[in-house]
């Protein structure tokens, strides 16, 4: 057991360490998974983020912090996190229930753990979680080296606008990357969402 106490740790690595905490076992094994949620994690709105957020650049992978990369070697070293995976130690678990009962990252807890309930109840794959951040993030995007197969998600579509008559009909044709179209309509003051012949 170790005698380290949550003031041992900088602000970002208690702040990894309770995301990791709140992660499901089913995702404990993919770095590039939890690099990819905790990007969108730092897209919350959440201010004790933003140190995090700012971190994140385009690199070979999509988004990619150095800072989270040195707080993940760092958590290892001493022994927060098992080496090799995102899972986090006996030692790890106590500190991060030591971190609970913080009102500084009461706000972090809630949404690390509400981000994972999402991806865990819509069973996002690494690809789709992938495809996700390429999609609403393509700048970080740019200088990616993986193959567009390695992003593709079987189950998720990229809608973009591809014809707007707002003054005429009150509607817009949103087409996928996948080649298929929606007409999303306003009528009687609701959405209505229909598909469109190629």
């Amino acid at each position: 057991m170790t005698d380290l106490s949550p003031e041992a740790l900088s602000e970002n690595e208690k702040t990894v360490l309770l995301t990791l905490a709140s992660l499901p076992p089913e995702y404990a094994t993919d770095r590039i998974y939890f690099e990819k949620a905790l990007f969108l994690l730092t897209r919350s709105g959440v201010d004790e983020l933003d140190v995090l957020a700012d971190s994140f650049e385009a690199y070979d992978r999509g988004p990619y912090s150095p800072l989270a990369d040195d707080t993940l070697l760092r958590l290892g070293d001493l022994k927060l996190l098992r080496k090799g995976t995102m899972s986090i130690t006996p030692d790890g678990t106590k500190l991060a229930r030591d971190l609970l009962g913080d009102p500084g990252f009461k706000r972090v807890v809630e949404a690390s753990t509400s981000m994972w309930s999402v991806l865990r109840a819509q069973r996002f794959s690494r690809r789709d979680l992938l495809y996700l951040v390429y999609s609403l993030y393509p700048d970080y995007a740019k200088a990616s080296k993986m193959k567009p197969d390695e992003v593709a998600s079987d189950r998720m579509e990229h809608f973009t606008i591809r014809e707007a008559d707002v003054p005429d009909g009150n509607y817009a044709v949103f087409q996928s990357d996948k080649g298929n179209s929606v007409k999303v309509a306003k009528k009687d003051g609701r959405l209505v969402m229909s598909p469109v012949a190629p």
